[in-house]
């Protein structure tokens, strides 16, 4: 049986595939909630993750942008009791179930709600035309940000205060989910047995986060002296979510993640390594990428897109363009690739692999 890769062997082209497999593993764990048996609190669920993701980081950013003028900490966004609990709500059916968390959530006024995330958010907050978007922020002011949260807030502790951190600095900040901490710290997939699970024995403290906050900051420093640019908090986020429901991957899944070990120099040197085209990013559908498999005719597979015409010889004339949102990143140049019949696709997904017998058109 296959294992999932390691933090410190993962390929791009595997974090970039694992990444791209996130939300259908997402529908897929989320069918085994029994409480969201209910299409419809499955569908709201999957909402929940979306909006987690993609749409409140948006909302904080523009916050940012406008600040709330002459108040205290203007320029740096806030929360409202809504958001705050719905955070929450995506919290307990994302990871460990805590059915108490909402009533004490609750408790806390929206004004509260209001000026403890503005005065976090301040904290850490840098001027926004100086801000790189893949700048470090050292632990210590990321400590000092999540006690201003969990002092004054009631139900929030340090596991809930990093998922407020890290809507807002979704980068640079990771989420102390169960199963990113089960990767990067402890390197191993999520436990699938409750007794698996009480020998982590996570007491979701200041100390195991700063163990996880130097894991990631390690994690992201090897994959940039791999070569590979800085990822994301919430892409490894994700990434670990994939791996700690390993069994739910079905056997060519895990086939295609397993085709990108050995990294990137072995692959070039026999000119049969997968190519990802465009960049991940926090929203699943601008994680654009094309897998380039040797032989096999048709067109581009998961959102690449592409344009095949046969030609009276017998070869096939491909374009391929890959978009992230709404930007076309690359073009690769139209190629005459040889048919090779007696391969058939993988699952009835074609794909195009770089080869020897690549010919200019």
């Amino acid at each position: 049986m296959s294992s999932p890769p390691a933090p410190e062997t993962i390929t791009p082209s595997q974090l970039a595939y694992l990444l791209s497999i996130y939300p259908v593993t997402l529908e897929k764990a989320y069918k085994l909630n029994t409480r969201l048996k209910d299409p419809k609190k499955l569908s709201g669920a999957l909402e929940d993750d979306r909006w987690r993701y993609d749409q409140l980081p948006r909302i904080l950013a523009a916050r940012r942008a406008v600040g709330k003028e002459g108040e205290k900490g203007e320029g740096a966004p806030w929360l409202e009791k809504a958001e705050l609990e719905r955070l929450v709500g995506w919290k307990i059916t994302h990871g460990t179930h805590r059915p108490f968390l909402p009533s004490l959530i609750r408790q806390n006024s929206p004004e509260l709600i209001q000026s403890t995330t503005q005065s976090a958010f301040s904290s850490i907050r840098t001027p926004a035309h100086t801000l790189p978007p893949q700048e470090h922020i050292p632990y210590p002011k990321v400590s000092t940000s999540l006690t201003t949260l969990t002092k004054p807030l009631k139900g929030v502790g340090p596991a809930t205060g990093t998922l407020l951190l890290s809507v807002y600095h979704p980068d640079t900040i990771p989420f102390f989910s169960d199963e990113l901490y089960a990767w990067l710290v402890l390197q191993r997939q999520q436990a699938d047995t409750r007794e698996e699970k009480a020998k982590m024995k996570l007491k979701y403290d200041m100390k195991e986060y700063q163990r996880l906050y130097e894991a990631w900051a390690d994690f992201r420093e090897g994959l940039g002296l791999r070569g590979y640019r800085k990822v994301k908090a919430v892409e490894v986020e994700k990434v670990a979510f994939v791996v700690g429901w390993w069994h739910l991957l079905d056997e060519e899944e895990k086939r295609l993640v397993n085709m990108g070990e050995g990294g990137h120099e072995a692959q070039d040197k026999d000119e049969k390594h997968d190519e990802v085209l465009g960049e991940g990013s926090d929203d699943a559908e601008r994680t654009k990428w094309l897998r380039l498999t040797e032989g096999i005719k048709g067109k581009g597979t998961n959102e690449g897109n592409a344009n095949a015409g046969k030609s009276g010889d017998g070869l096939v004339k491909t374009t391929l363009t890959v978009k992230v949102g709404d930007e076309k990143v690359v073009s690769v140049p139209r190629k005459e690739i040889e048919m090779k019949r007696e391969r058939q696709p993988v699952n009835d997904e074609p794909t195009i692999r770089r080869s020897k017998r690549l010919k200019r058109s």
